[in-house]
């Protein structure tokens, strides 16, 4: 997949249905918690969704890519259930 097929509606919910639950299992995996794990793993879409030019298949898989934006926003909520 390249950035270009984020541009489609169709791709980008092939993209959402192929790795939406392994995203989510992940996420449930770190967080133990059903509610805050769909959250956090809706945020990775909407933010893949919005810098779907920044993936570069050069530089690996959209799955890869997604685990990176998954970690950021898991880094992110980390910090701030620590305030």
């Amino acid at each position: 997949m390249t950035a270009e097929d984020f541009n489609t509606d169709g791709d980008f919910d092939a993209a959402y249905k192929r790795y939406h639950q392994t995203v989510l299992s992940w996420m449930h995996d770190v967080v133990q918690d059903v509610e805050i794990a769909s959250d956090l793993t809706e945020e990775v879409f909407i933010t893949a969704f919005k810098k779907h030019r920044q993936f570069d298949p050069s530089k690996g898989t959209l799955k890869m890519w997604l685990y990176g934006i998954a970690r950021n926003v898991l880094r992110v909520f980390e910090s701030r259930s620590k305030q």
